[in-house]
């Protein structure tokens, strides 16, 4: 089980005696999650866990999940992060890792779905995943992953694309502004 405490500051709010007054908004996430889950350990084991996610959204619009792992590959949460038509959604890195970081992860899986039901990677899926690997090298989190899911129980796993994989971790590698091995 995971536990998270998030704390933001509010707008400043202004009392008659001009004194500045500042709201600390506190939100907490649990999460029971079995100990023996490892959704990394195959893509057929994500989509098993992701179809679980995607059995509640709607079918006839494309949404984005992360999935974030710690260090053993264990789901620390998961969030939805985007849902757009019915051919597209817009993600952006910022959103995807500060749900990811705010969840403690090590790794993440990226997921999202085909409306049409065809997993086939588009242009712009594969772009995003490069942009989204290059931004894990400067913040230290791994994607494991980026599967689009389609109908029937199909998938497509970019990760077992392993020339094309490949190519993308050394781009993101040559990105970093840390040293080898470096944080």
């Amino acid at each position: 089980s995971a536990f998270l405490v998030k704390q933001e500051k509010l707008s400043p709010k202004w009392e008659e005696n001009k004194m500045t007054v500042y709201e600390i908004k506190t939100i907490s996430v649990r999460l029971n999650l079995s100990d023996n889950l490892r959704p990394a350990s195959s893509p057929g084991a994500v989509v098993e866990f992701a179809n679980g996610i995607y059995a509640d959204l709607d079918d006839d619009q494309e949404h984005f999940t992360v999935i974030s792992l710690d260090a053993r590959n264990k789901v620390r949460g998961f969030k939805t992060i985007a849902t757009g038509g019915a051919t597209s959604c817009q993600v952006f890195p910022r959103e995807v890792f500060r749900n990811a970081l705010l969840l403690g992860a090590v790794g993440i899986v990226l997921v999202h779905n085909h409306p049409s039901g065809d997993p086939t990677p588009s242009g712009d899926a594969h772009d995003m995943t490069r942009r989204i690997m290059a931004a894990g090298q400067m913040v230290g989190v791994e994607i494991h992953d980026s599967i689009v899911l389609g109908n029937g129980g199909k998938f497509f796993s970019m990760r077992e694309q392993v020339y094309l994989w490949r190519r993308w971790e050394e781009e993101a590698k040559s990105r970093t502004i840390f040293p080898e091995g470096g944080k």
